[in-house]
């Protein structure tokens, strides 16, 4: 199974942060999206849908550092469900982004200037804001016969694999 989710938007006010008893710093975002959609009548409309993300750790930090309200965000991560009783003993039940990549996307630091993100704020498949300069030229060589193309290697890694299909039960 997948649960991925990938947004970009707006957040609704500045990140709220809190630390567990052994540092860990845990942020609260609420982001903004909007749609834009036209009614019966032909009019464009506006609908906001808000959502909640939690993000942890150096994630957390960088964004109680560079983000503000009303910043652009483009966030990636997994829905979380968490389940509480409040105070009438009631059972609630919330759904959030819990955040593993963070985006930061036209970040203004309040005067309207932009701010430059940190290197840690780029995933890994991002590539730098400037492209990298061209390498010096080489000497002149004589002409070599073409190569072929180097064998692929398997790629590793530790996301979840799922069973081969005739595994599945059903």
């Amino acid at each position: 199974m997948l649960n991925q989710v990938c947004i970009a938007g707006n957040l609704g006010h500045d990140p709220e942060v809190r630390y567990t008893p052994t540092g860990l710093a845990i942020a609260n975002l609420n982001l903004a999206v909007n749609e834009y959609y036209k009614d019966a009548d032909g009019e464009r409309q506006k609908r906001t849908h808000w959502f909640r993300a939690t993000a942890f750790g150096r994630t957390a930090e960088i964004a109680v550092e560079y983000l503000h309200k009303g910043s652009k965000v483009g966030i990636a991560g997994q829905l979380v469900q968490r389940s509480w009783q409040d105070q009438d003993g009631n059972n609630r039940y919330s759904v959030e982004i819990r955040i593993n990549q963070l985006e930061l996307m036209g970040a203004t630091n309040g005067n309207g200037n932009d701010l430059e993100a940190p290197p840690e704020s780029r995933s890994r498949n991002d590539s730098p804001a400037r492209p990298p300069a061209a390498p010096p030229a080489a000497p002149p060589t004589t002409p070599q016969p073409p190569r072929s193309a180097p064998p692929r290697q398997q790629r590793t890694s530790d996301a979840y694999e799922p069973p081969p299909e005739a595994d599945i039960p059903f």
